[in-house]
């Protein structure tokens, strides 16, 4: 990883999102643009008043963030960040998420972190959240940070339905973060359930599932190379007869999970399919921070 790209509103819900940027950028040595969206609405001399504002804010929120980082971490990343990996603020005017997108675009961004979006579900049933249109078609991760930062991801709840976008966000879980605990939740229903007995017909789909998850877990293994055993030692399997939703989190409360991480498809008009109904949910509901991989 070489830059990330922190969206902020300027709001007290970015204040975790750039310290976690903060965090992210430290342990992988990696470059660090803060980008501030003005409406382009506004009169051309009230956006250069809040364009200024905007900047010192912003480098005001940067000089408390590194504060917060541990010593510790300063230590280890002092002096090794690679040659152009600059910090940098960025206020420009347009449409949030396509200014996001375009910004994250042009910084060659390997990961976009923004704030949890503040729920209304009134809003939300017109107006899709700028979190939502970046897992959308950002062709980059999307980091939505929702809890104050601790140190790093430990515990990571990874939901998977089998599709190629699963595989990425469990290999994604288990490359980017090495040092966590890893539980890979697979949620399904039993299908004509009353028709036959119960008993039979999970076991039956138990082992259909169970199946898929071995195809899975053999491919991730081929991606992993030398790196498998370790990997898999840090990883559990959760199988549940359940909604993908519920079953995420339940998983995220009995683990403690600090972090969620969804595939989704993307770069399509509306969240459709079992994965992006789940991401959205997450997204809205999850109380563990949500990483969408596309």
């Amino acid at each position: 990883m070489r830059n990330i790209l922190m969206a902020s509103d300027l709001s007290s819900r970015s204040d975790r999102a750039f310290d976690r940027a903060v965090q992210v950028s430290k342990q992988f040595k990696a470059g660090l643009h803060v980008l501030h969206v003005l409406d382009p609405d506004l009169p051309m001399q009230i956006q250069d008043e809040l364009l200024d504002n905007a900047e010192k804010t912003l480098k005001a929120q940067a000089g408390r963030a590194q504060k917060k980082v541990s010593a510790a971490a300063e230590k280890k990343s002092a002096g090794k960040k690679s040659a152009g990996k600059k910090d940098a603020v960025v206020v420009a005017a347009g449409s949030p998420a396509q200014t996001i997108l375009e910004q994250s675009k042009k910084l060659k961004a390997d990961l976009i972190v923004t704030g949890a979006h503040k729920k209304d579900s009134l809003r939300d049933l017109f107006i899709k959240s700028t979190a939502e249109k970046l897992l959308r078609f950002s062709e980059k991760p999307v980091l939505v940070v929702k809890n104050p930062v601790k140190g790093e991801y430990k515990k990571i709840v990874v939901g998977m339905d089998f599709s190629d976008h699963a595989l990425k966000a469990l290999y994604t879980a288990l490359t980017m973060f090495p040092a966590a605990a890893v539980h890979v939740v697979h949620a399904y229903s039993l299908p004509f359930r009353g028709l036959v007995k119960d008993r039979d017909l999970e076991a039956f789909t138990l082992d259909q599932r169970k199946e898929g998850m071995d195809k899975v877990l053999a491919a991730l293994g081929r991606k992993l190379g030398k790196g498998k055993a370790k990997a898999f030692a840090r990883m559990k399997v959760v199988m549940k007869d359940d909604q993908p939703s519920a079953s995420i989190h339940a998983e995220v409360r009995k683990m403690g999970a600090d972090m969620v991480i969804i595939g989704t498809h993307g770069k399509s008009d509306i969240l459709t399919g079992i994965v992006g109904s789940v991401a959205r949910d997450m997204i809205h509901n999850s109380k563990a921070d949500v990483l969408v991989v596309n």
